[in-house]
C-alpha cells in the first residue's frame, strides 16, 4: 500500500483475508508484506485481500484487491517437494515469528489437501490391494492407508514434513513468549487441526501436537485460559482427532500418548466449557459442540429453567432432567453453570470399535456457582432417559417412568468419568478404587458363581484334609469283589478332583 498520506501520522497497515477477516499480518508500520497464500485443489484460486490503513486517531481506510493463485504441484510428491523448498529457503529462516506462523499455516493447509481417504474403498482399494472378508482393504507391499491410496514412501515423507512443521511451531511460539496479544493463537490451532488428521498421523506427530497445546503461548490446559468461539471449535476438533487415533491404534490404552491424553483431557474439556460460559447470559441459548467421539453442552440457567426443561445434545443421546434437593421456592434468583459432556460408548473396547457413528451415552456433568466457581452438584439429583437398548448409568436405578434416577450427581464428575472411559475393563485396569462403590455385586451372576465355586472348593479341601487323608479307600477295594455305590462315587470324586487340581 504505497503512497498513502495523512496529517495524523504515523499510519499503520494491516492485511486480512476479506472473506472471513482472518489475519495475514498484525498492524504494522511497513506498507507492504510478502506472504505465501494457500492454493486450493482447483488449478486457480481467486482470493480477496483487504488492506486496512489506519491513522494515529484510529480512523481506517479500506482497500480490497482480488488476486489469483495458481497451484503448481498437482501430485502429493510434487506438493511435498515444494514444501521442502520453502523450509530450506533463507527467506523462511529469516521470517519474523508472526510471518512464520502465517507461512506454516499455508504449508499445513497444502498438506491437509493431501489427506483424503475414500470412505468406501472396497472393492478397488485404489488399485493397490484387495478387500478381505470383513470389507477391509489389505494393501500391497508398497502402499498404505485404509484405502491403499498413498505409497509408504510418500506417507513417510508426509510424516517427516509434519514433524518439521510442528518443531518449527514450537520454536516460534517459544520466541513469541513476550508477545502479549493472542492474535496468533487461532492460526496456530488451525495448523494443529490440519496436522492432526488421525489417518495421517503417528504417535510422534500427535505427541508434538499435544505438547504445543500446552505451550505457554497457547496454555490449553491452564485454568485461566479463555478461548474464542472459533478457538473452542478448533480445539474440539483436535481433541476428537486425538481420541480417534488413540482409541483405534491403542484400544488397550497402553502407550504413553494415550496415558498422557487421559491425564490432560479433563483440563482441555474444562477450558472449552469454561470459555463457552464467559459471554453467556442467563437462560441464553446453550452452546452445543458435537464431534464423533463426544458432545458438549454448556449453558447458564436459573433453577426454574433447569427444573422445567431437559438437557440433551441431540437425537438418540441421553436426556437429563435435574432437580434440586434443597428449597426451590425462589428458583428465579438461583443461577447455575451447566457443563454436560457425553463420550462415545466403548471408546477403548477393542472388540466394539465398529459403530459408525458411535453412540454417545457416557455421561459427565459439572454444575457450578457462576459467582464463586464452586462445584454444587451435591445439591442436585438427576433423572436420565437413555436411548433404547442402553442400561442405566452405573450408580443410578430404574424408576417407574422407564428412566433412571441418580441421587448423587457427583459420581458423574468429568475427571472420574474420563478415567473410566480410558480403561479397557472393569477389573484389570482400575485406576480408582471408588468405582467399586457403584458396583451392584448382588445383581451379578458371575459374583454368585465365584462364591458357590469357592464354597465347594473349601468344603472339598476340608473333607480331603480331615477325613480322606487317613482313609485308604483304594486299599479296601482290593479285598472286595464288589463296591457299594457310595464307595464308587467317592473314588470317582477323588479321581476327578485330582485331574482338575493337578
Amino acid at each position: 500500500c504505497p503512497g498513502w498520506e495523512d496529517d495524523d501520522v504515523p499510519l499503520t497497515y494491516q492485511f486480512v483475508y476479506d472473506s472471513d477477516g482472518s489475519l495475514i499480518t498484525s498492524p504494522q508500520s511497513e506498507s507492504s508484506v510478502s506472504v505465501r497464500i494457500k492454493a486450493k485443489k482447483s488449478p486457480q484460486t481467486k482470493v480477496k485481500i483487504r488492506a486496512v490503513i489506519m491513522d494515529s486517531l484510529g480512523t481506517p481506510t479500506y482497500v480490497v484487491r482480488e488476486i489469483s493463485i495458481t497451484k503448481t504441484a498437482s501430485d502429493p510428491s510434487g506438493t511435498m517437494d515444494k514444501v521442502n523448498e520453502i523450509f530450506n529457503s533463507n527467506a523462511f529462516k529469516d521470517e519474523d515469528p508472526i510471518t512464520k506462523i502465517q507461512t506454516l499455516s499455508t504449508i499445513a493447509g497444502e498438506l491437509d489437501d493431501l489427506q483424503t481417504i475414500d470412505e468406501n474403498p472396497c472393492p478397488l482399494c485404489s488399485g493397490h490391494g484387495y478387500c478381505d472378508n470383513d470389507g477391509i482393504c489389505v494393501c500391497s507391499q508398497r502402499w498404505t492407508l485404509k484405502d491403499c491410496s498413498m505409497s509408504n514412501e510418500n506417507f513417510e515423507k508426509l510424516i517427516e514434513l509434519k514433524i518439521n512443521i510442528l518443531n518449527n511451531i514450537n520454536e516460534t511460539l517459544n520466541n513469541m513468549s513476550n508477545i502479549t496479544d493472542n492474535s496468533h493463537r487461532e492460526q496456530t490451532l488451525e495448523i494443529l487441526k490440519d496436522l492432526s488428521n488421525p489417518d495421517f498421523s503417528t504417535n510422534k506427530t500427535l505427541e508434538l501436537i499435544k505438547d504445543i497445546l500446552e505451550n505457554s503461548s497457547l496454555d490449553i490446559d491452564n485454568p485461566n485460559t479463555i478461548l474464542s468461539q472459533n478457538e473452542t471449535e478448533l480445539v474440539s476438533t483436535i481433541l476428537d482427532n486425538l481420541l480417534d487415533y488413540v482409541s483405534t491404534n491403542d484400544c488397550k490404552a497402553e502407550t504413553n500418548l494415550t496415558n498422557s491424553i487421559k491425564d490432560k483431557l479433563d483440563e482441555y474439556m474444562d477450558t472449552i466449557t469454561r470459555s463457552s460460559l464467559v459471554d453467556k447470559t442467563i437462560n441464553d441459548n446453550a452452546t452445543i459442540i458435537s464431534r464423533e467421539n463426544f458432545d458438549i453442552f454448556v449453558a447458564k440457567l436459573t433453577l426454574c429453567q433447569i427444573q422445567s426443561g431437559q438437557i440433551q445434545t441431540g437425537d438418540n443421546t441421553p436426556s437429563i432432567q435435574l432437580s434440586t434437593k434443597e428449597d426451590s421456592s425462589d428458583c428465579e434468583s438461583q443461577e447455575f453453570n451447566i457443563q454436560y459432556l457425553l463420550f462415545a460408548n466403548n471408546l477403548f473396547n477393542c472388540s466394539n470399535r465398529g459403530d459408525s457413528p458411535p453412540e454417545k451415552t457416557q455421561i459427565s456433568l459439572k454444575i457450578t456457582d457462576p459467582d464463586t466457581g464452586d462445584d454444587v452438584g451435591s445439591k442436585f439429583k438427576m433423572d436420565v432417559k437413555m436411548p433404547p437398548g442402553n442400561p442405566c448409568p452405573s450408580g443410578c436405578s430404574s424408576n417407574a417412568q422407564q428412566s433412571c434416577t441418580c441421587e448423587d450427581v457427583s459420581i458423574f464428575n468429568i475427571k472420574q468419568q474420563i478415567l473410566n472411559i480410558f480403561k479397557t475393563s472393569q477389573i484389570s485396569t482400575l485406576t480408582n478404587i471408588d468405582i467399586f462403590k457403584d458396583w451392584k455385586f448382588y445383581e451379578s451372576f458371575a459374583f454368585w458363581t465365584i462364591i458357590f465355586m469357592g464354597f465347594i472348593y473349601l468344603a472339598s479341601m476340608i473333607i480331603i484334609s480331615c477325613w480322606l487323608a487317613t482313609y485308604c479307600l483304594l486299599e479296601k477295594t482290593r479285598k472286595k469283589s464288589k463296591l457299594k455305590w457310595r464307595e464308587s462315587l467317592l473314588v470317582s470324586f477323588l479321581v476327578t478332583f485330582s485331574i482338575i487340581r493337578y
